[in-house]
C-alpha cells in the first residue's frame, strides 16, 4: 500500500524546502521592517502607499539580488514616483472643484500620472513596480507631502536594512 504525502504535487516550492530557515528570517525581517514603518505615523493609513512600501519589501527580503531590488530602482523609481504623484496631485489641487470633485477626472488624471510614471522609470532604467503605487496614492490620497516624506523615508530605511544585512541576505526566488 502507498501512503501519499497530505500535500498536493508541486504545491510546496522544493526551493522553499530547502530553504525553509532562510525564507522565515528574510520574511521575518520584511515583517518586522513594515512593523515599524507602519508604527512611525498615521500618514502610512493611504492604503497605495502601505501597500507600495510592502510590494518593495518583499522585493527587497526576497530578492535581495533581483533585478527590481536594485537600491537604484527602489530608490529611484519611488523618487520618480513621488515627484510625478505630487506633481499630478497640485494639478488636481489647481483645477477648480467642480472638475477636481468629478470621479472621471480624478481617475482620469490619475491613470494618467501612472503612465508618465511607467514612462519616466522605463526612460530613466528606474523601474520598480511598486512605485506605481506611489503614484496611485499621492494623486489619489490626502496630506500628499507628508506621505512623500514618509514613504521616502520608509524607503530609505528598507535599503539601509538591506545594506546592513546584506551578506546574510539570498535570493529566494
Amino acid at each position: 500500500m502507498h501512503i501519499t504525502h497530505p500535500t498536493a504535487p508541486g504545491l510546496v516550492d522544493p526551493a522553499f524546502k530547502a530553504k525553509a530557515g532562510r525564507y522565515v528570517a528574510q520574511t521575518g525581517l520584511a515583517t518586522m521592517s513594515l512593523l515599524i514603518l507602519l508604527l512611525l505615523g498615521d500618514a502610512l493609513s493611504n492604503a497605495a502607499i502601505v501597500t507600495a512600501i510592502a510590494a518593495s519589501a518583499f522585493l527587497i527580503f526576497i530578492g535581495p539580488n533581483a533585478r527590481l531590488a536594485q537600491p537604484k530602482r527602489v530608490i529611484g523609481g519611488h523618487l520618480l514616483g513621488c515627484c510625478i504623484g505630487l506633481v499630478f496631485a497640485l494639478l488636481l489641487h489647481l483645477v477648480p472643484d467642480s472638475i477636481s470633485q468629478s470621479f472621471l477626472a480624478t481617475n482620469s488624471l490619475a491613470a494618467l500620472a501612472v503612465g508618465i510614471g511607467i514612462l519616466a522609470m522605463g526612460a530613466t532604467d528606474t523601474e520598480h513596480p511598486p512605485a506605481a503605487g506611489t503614484i496611485l496614492g499621492l494623486v489619489l490620497g490626502d496630506r500628499e507631502l507628508e506621505i512623500a516624506l514618509l514613504l521616502l523615508l520608509s524607503i530609505g530605511l528598507l535599503h539601509a536594512t538591506r545594506t546592513l544585512l546584506r551578506r546574510w541576505l539570498v535570493d529566494l526566488l
